[in-house]
Order: C-alpha cells, then sequence, then structure tokens
C-alpha cells in the first residue's frame, strides 16, 4: 500500500519506512522525532520517486487551544494569493512562473467547485 501523505512523529526508527510507503510523488510531514532526529535514509526514495519531507511544529496541547481560540476569534486570517480549480492548473502553474500571484499562498480546488477569487 503507497499514501500520497505519512504524518512521521518517531523519526530515526520509522523515517525510512515512511519514505518507502509514501507514493511516488507523495509527501512525508515530518512532526517529531521521538526515536532520534538523527536519522539515516535512502536519498534514491526522494530524487527518483519525486518524493518530498516536509517539516511541521506539532506544537502543544495549550498551543492548539490558542490557535484553535484565535481562529474563532477571527484574530488569524490565512493570506491567500489565489484560489483555481483543478481545470486551471496550468494557469495556476504559469501565473506563479511569471510572478501573478501577489502575496499569499495559491490554492488548487481539487473538489471541482466554484472559483473563488
Amino acid at each position: 500500500m503507497t499514501l500520497r501523505i505519512v504524518l512521521e512523529h518517531t523519526g530515526a526508527d520509522t523515517l525510512p519506512t515512511s519514505l518507502f510507503v509514501c507514493a511516488t510523488g507523495g509527501m512525508v510531514v515530518l512532526c517529531g522525532a521521538t526515536s532520534s532526529y538523527k536519522a539515516t535514509i535512502d536519498l534514491r526514495f526522494l530524487w527518483l520517486n519525486q518524493k518530498r519531507i516536509q517539516g511541521c511544529h506539532a506544537g502543544t496541547k495549550e498551543d492548539y487551544k490558542g490557535y484553535i481560540k484565535a481562529v474563532e476569534e477571527s484574530n488569524i486570517h490565512p493570506l491567500i494569493g489565489k484560489i483555481y480549480n483543478w481545470n486551471e492548473l496550468p494557469r495556476a502553474h504559469q501565473d506563479l512562473y511569471e510572478g501573478n500571484i501577489g502575496g499569499g499562498k495559491i490554492i488548487i480546488d481539487i473538489a471541482g467547485g466554484k472559483n473563488n477569487e
């Protein structure tokens, strides 16, 4: 079984396996290293299968409570440059290449919903 996104918390002991089960073009999200932060991996899994490792800080329970409270109180506003529908993916790539997004991130709506520019 291959997975598009693998959440990895253990670190050194399981990172090689996480990379192995991650699908071609997929991503391993590293949010901890409880076994060790010094991992040995086969780098071929990254470039041959175009896999990525993304770092992500998990935070504490109190951090999450504070974040949820801030979102509920509308104190956090994500900066979104533009929203594209799935069929606009080539345009999104071209706009990124040309620097036509402005500030923020782009979003690709893969569910085929309405474009909310």
